[in-house]
């Protein structure tokens, strides 16, 4: 079986492919990526715990535990609080309907005016990027747990 090699450029005396990575060099990068990705910075994991407890404390009494919008309270509301697994939002700027890290933080600064939601634009900047991490995290499960199923 022949193998046609094609040499775009050329480094210091020996020809260098382009558009192919070598199977050994694709294992390489992707256990790199492997690694990285699984060891998160401290930093990451106290904003992940203080989004954890911020939602437990402000959000899960209407959205639920696991943010399906179905805490203890949210048979009382009219509308329903938002299922955050559902992954689909009201206030989207994005062409994508994916709600951008902006989207969520007005929300979560200005509450949702015509339901129960209020505006949590007291919290210091930290804590609702924390929540907006948090729910973040509600949608990939949430869509994990639908293609599980």
């Amino acid at each position: 079986m022949g193998c046609v090699q094609r040499f775009d450029r050329v480094r210091g005396d020996r020809p260098v492919k382009a558009g192919r990575v070598a199977p050994r060099g694709a294992l390489a990068a992707l256990l790199l990526l492997a690694t990285t990705t699984a060891q998160q910075p401290p930093a990451a994991d106290a904003q992940a715990e203080r989004g954890a407890q911020l939602f437990a404390r402000q959000c899960a009494a209407c959205h639920g535990d696991t943010g399906r919008g179905d805490g203890p309270v949210a048979y009382l509301l009219d509308p329903k609080p938002r299922n955050f697994t559902s992954g689909t939002f009201r206030v989207v700027s994005t062409d994508n309907a994916v709600p951008s890290e902006d989207d969520l933080l007005t929300t979560l600064r200005r509450g949702m005016p015509g339901s129960a939601m209020p505006p949590w634009g007291q919290l210091p900047d930290a804590d609702l990027r924390a929540l907006v991490a948090t729910v973040r995290r509600l949608v990939v499960e949430g869509r994990a747990d639908a293609a599980m199923a």
